[in-house]
């Protein structure tokens, strides 16, 4: 390596650690990334270092901010429909790796969601939700959540709440960031969706359709995916082979490719491994 790649290599590091370093499961510092990198050789480790300046990572205050301002633009318009704020039901989707319920409780704290006299109700809440809808006759059903990937398991939690809706209620999403397999999905069953980024798969940097990172460094480093995580369903590229470059503070997605989580079963030490990834200690 030449002295400009190694002055170049100790840059992108330094903001590497400084953009994550409130990365919750595990704090991102200089050793780790060192690690990570020492997985790599040749052009293959400038490769991997450039795709980690392509993500985009929601910080908690950023996550905060966009969540009160999207529901704020919400309820301006819902208030314009002619719905009081008590008409308009939020409802937590609480399934399994759901982060629903917490950002529900933080929504619900940043925008006096409690004061205005909003009803918030678990989704698992079938007769509250029957019981509440069948008294208001109308208002709006007001789902939350950080971050959506393909839709699927927003879509499974949703399609057994809307079992139990009685009257004329249309239904939101409200979230920061979204992809955009998600957001058609979720469009398409009649749900607005309010967001504040939607992940396209152009900005993705291991994506076929990326046009945002040099065409030979995504096809090297997607054939050492394969290489490397061939026993992984999704060959490293994350659920559905979505390839997300979204990680927020709280966790990487399921959809985060397998370079930047890693992956204990093909021992690759990654930069934002899951809570699930972290080994226990005793």
């Amino acid at each position: 390596m030449s002295l400009f790649e190694e002055v170049k290599e100790a840059v992108l590091c330094a903001l590497a650690i400084r953009r994550f370093r409130d990365y919750q499961p595990q704090a991102v510092s200089y050793r780790r990334l060192q690690r990570w990198l020492d997985q790599f050789s040749g052009v293959d480790r400038q490769d991997a270092l450039h795709m980690l300046s392509h993500v985009e990572y929601f910080t908690e205050k950023r996550i905060q901010l966009s969540l009160v301002s999207l529901n704020r633009t919400l309820l301006r318009v819902l208030r314009a429909r002619g719905l009081d704020y008590t008409q308009v039901i939020y409802i937590q989707i609480d399934e399994a790796g759901s982060s629903s319920p917490v950002v529900l409780h933080t929504l619900r704290n940043l925008s006096g969601l409690a004061q205005r006299k909003c009803p918030l109700v678990d989704g698992k809440d079938v007769r509250q939700i029957a019981d509440l809808t069948t008294e208001m006759g109308e208002g709006a059903i007001v789902y939350v959540d950080d971050f959506i990937a393909s839709g699927d398991q927003f879509l499974d939690a949703r399609n057994f709440v809307s079992q139990v809706i009685n009257g004329n209620f249309p239904e939101f999403v409200v979230v920061p960031c979204i992809c955009e397999e998600g957001f058609s999905t979720i469009s398409r069953e009649g749900i607005e969706v309010v967001p504040g980024l939607v992940h396209e798969r152009a900005a993705r940097p291991l994506h076929g359709y990326c046009a945002d990172f040099d065409h030979g460094a995504r096809e090297r480093l997607i054939e050492w995916s394969r290489e490397r995580f061939a026993d992984d369903y999704y060959e490293g590229l994350g659920y559905k082979r979505l390839a997300t470059s979204v990680v927020l503070c709280t966790n990487a997605p399921d959809t985060t490719p397998l370079v930047l989580r890693g992956s204990a079963e093909a021992r690759f030490e990654g930069v934002f491994p899951r809570f699930n990834d972290l080994a226990v200690e005793d």
